[in-house]
């Protein structure tokens, strides 16, 4: 018996070092990601300096087109900065405010603003029942199945549609963004919420996609006792499901 207890004591002690050495693995290699990112918009930043300062930009033109980029540069790092405090927050776990929300109402404002982005898009909001409410951080929320809608939007063809359903059975509430795009293959949807994961096709910074937004999403979700999943047939189109409890996770 002794050592039977030794031999599970010894082996909680190696599970704990894995996961601490795992954990600790995922934040260098988060560190090096958002350094990367950062670095792009950085150069670019202190090229156009340089280039002022040198001289290079002698025409209002080259300096309205300098202050041009200047100004896309800094909104996309501050973006991505948000993001990363965003992240930086729920890793740390810290408390979410929870509030009485109509789900159904913020869904067809979430389907409203992506109509507006896209409006050659069709966005089908009939699977929204009415009444739909929950207990979430309204913010978070929103981000989270904005991170969705924004998905779709970036990386299918108008043609692809976009829906948002939502059902309750008073205990869970049920979110989909449904497209009838390209799909994503199995590889894909293995990584979709990694933290700064682009596709081959269509998933660069350029495009406005930083690969934060899924994982932001999958961590919201997730600090409100809930579950996300994707599921996608290539060539048919991708449903992303978030489950989350009507209570907000609340104990």
């Amino acid at each position: 018996d002794v050592y039977k207890r030794q031999g599970r004591l010894g082996a909680a002690f190696n599970a704990m070092l894995d996961a601490r050495q795992a954990s600790e693995d995922r934040q260098r290699q988060f560190v090096a990601d958002a350094s990367h990112e950062l670095r792009t918009p950085l150069t670019a930043l202190r090229g156009y300096a340089d280039l002022y300062f040198a001289g290079g930009l002698s025409t209002p033109e080259a300096i309205s087109d300098a202050m041009r980029r200047i100004q896309v540069e800094g909104t996309r790092m501050a973006a991505l900065t948000e993001d990363l405090l965003t992240l930086a927050s729920l890793d740390e776990g810290r408390p979410i405010h929870l509030t009485d929300i109509d789900l159904s109402r913020l869904l067809l404002d979430i389907a409203a603003d992506a109509a507006a982005i896209d409006p050659d898009r069709r966005v089908d909001t009939t699977g929204v029942h009415r009444g739909v409410t929950i207990r979430a951080d309204r913010d978070l929320l929103t981000q989270a199945i904005t991170a969705a809608t924004s998905n779709v939007i970036r990386h299918t063809p108008s043609a692809a549609g976009l829906a948002l359903l939502a059902t309750s059975d008073g205990n869970l509430v049920q979110i989909s963004v449904v497209d009838h795009g390209p799909g994503i293959d199995q590889p894909g949807l293995e990584r979709l919420f990694d933290r700064f994961y682009r596709g081959d096709v269509g998933r660069d910074a350029a495009q406005g996609g930083r690969g934060l937004g899924l994982s932001i999403a999958k961590m919201v979700v997730e600090a409100h006792g809930g579950a996300i999943a994707a599921r996608s047939i290539p060539g048919e189109g991708t449903t992303m499901l978030l489950t989350l409890p009507v209570d907000g996770g609340e104990r």
